[in-house]
């Protein structure tokens, strides 16, 4: 796959054919004896006069990382630009939407094979150009921890295999010695969640990392007033520091002068989990909204007349005849609840009304179906009624009905 690769490179250098002036000779000549710096420097001022040849070089190069990084995004709006002028360079077009397809499957096969930094390189080009797959296989190659990030000397991958406190060498020592060796006084860029804080240290938790719970990273803040603030517990943030201390199994490795740079990407996985549980409160809103509304508006005349002579009943009464009970419970499957473009969420639900009274004892159970509509503003312990709104579609008769008398 990457012989096929340099292949197809080749035959994108071949389309540079013709006739030439002056500086387009200079151009295709350094392009063709990898002298980057000056192709690009001579294809911008052809560009910049207009001159077609000139924007299909930089377009060449652009597609395939020569002399700067990798943009297939900017190299297909450079090649429509050539087209657009001159038709005739529609092969370089075609040529270079071929190697975007090609790219996915070369990334891929990297990423098989190790090689993470260079299919990161492809993947995030691909996902800028709005290819999903590609941006995918980016998402995995940082939060999978398999590069460094930039500004950092390794991995956390890299860490936890070579010298973290959790790793055991065959040898006794050898693993205090490879962290002296490879690990302490280098620069850490990672991500991670906070576990807990402890004056002017927060603790981590690392994927992979230590068993049962225990924290894999103890960060001592540089300005801990600022890092708590930009640290919520539960939070993935990324964090920057120096490597200070190596821990052991149940003891957190260190990083000293380290500061919470800001939220950290999530992996798919990690992704769905939140989604989970943001589904999980938009549903409890929703359905404390429907129970607000049933109570307002929808509860037959029984309930009605026994919630009026519960408020006019002597508070020494027996408890069993306050006892009075709405519950709602939905039906729906949680992907009923979806989130909108611009951040609301909205649900078409079904579900069941309970209603029952201890004394007199009365049961009414209804089928309704109802919309309901969360604000983005919306967090869990918030009012739902300050943050949404909700309506019934239809109420059913009620399927169950008990009743042993009404109240006065």
């Amino acid at each position: 796959m990457i012989a096929a690769r340099v292949a197809m490179a080749m035959g994108l250098v071949a389309l540079l054919s013709g006739c030439f002036d002056s500086k387009e000779d200079q151009a295709t000549a350094a392009y063709r004896t990898r002298d980057f710096a000056a192709a690009r420097e001579l294809a911008r001022e052809l560009a910049d006069a207009g001159n077609p040849r000139g924007i299909e070089l930089q377009a060449l190069m652009a597609a395939q990382g020569l002399g700067r990084a990798v943009d297939f995004a900017e190299a297909v709006a450079l090649i429509d630009r050539a087209v657009a002028i001159d038709p005739s360079f529609q092969a370089s077009r075609r040529a270079i939407l071929d190697q975007i397809a090609a790219s996915g499957a070369v990334a891929r096969t990297l990423f098989e094979g190790g090689q993470y930094r260079r299919a990161l390189v492809l993947a995030e080009a691909l996902a800028d150009y709005g290819d999903a797959e590609g941006g995918a296989l980016a998402r995995v190659l940082i939060t999978g921890h398999y590069v460094a990030l930039d500004g950092s000397d390794m991995s956390w991958l890299d860490f936890w295999n070579r010298c973290g406190g959790n790793t055991r060498g065959e040898r006794p020592g050898a693993m205090e010695a490879a962290f002296a060796r490879d690990c302490a006084g280098r620069r850490a860029v990672w991500d991670g969640h906070v576990s807990g804080r402890k004056d002017a240290r927060l603790f981590i938790r690392m994927r992979p990392g230590r068993p049962r719970g225990h924290p894999d990273l103890a960060l001592e803040l540089a300005d801990p007033k600022d890092g708590m603030a930009r640290a919520p517990h539960g939070g993935k943030i990324r964090f920057s520091g120096v490597i200070a201390a190596r821990g052991e199994p149940r003891k957190p490795d260190v990083l000293r002068d380290a500061r919470v740079l800001g939220p950290a990407p999530l992996s798919e996985a990690e992704q769905t989990e939140v989604t989970r549980r943001q589904r999980q409160a938009i549903v409890a809103a929703c359905r404390k909204l429907t129970e607000v509304a049933y109570r307002a508006n929808h509860m037959p005349e029984w309930a009605v007349n026994l919630q009026a002579w519960r408020a006019s009943a002597s508070r020494h009464e027996d408890a069993i005849s306050y006892a009075f009970y709405v519950m709602v419970d939905i039906t729906s499957d949680a992907e009923a609840f979806s989130r909108r473009a611009d951040g609301t969420w909205h649900g078409a639900y079904e579900g069941f009304v309970t209603l029952q009274s201890g004394t007199p004892r009365a049961t009414e159970v209804l089928d309704f179906t109802a919309e309901c509509e969360i604000d983005e503003t919306f967090a869990k312990g918030a009012r739902p009624v300050d943050h949404g709104r909700m309506s019934f579609v239809a109420l059913a008769e009620p399927k169950v009905k008990a009743t042993d008398g009404g109240a006065d």
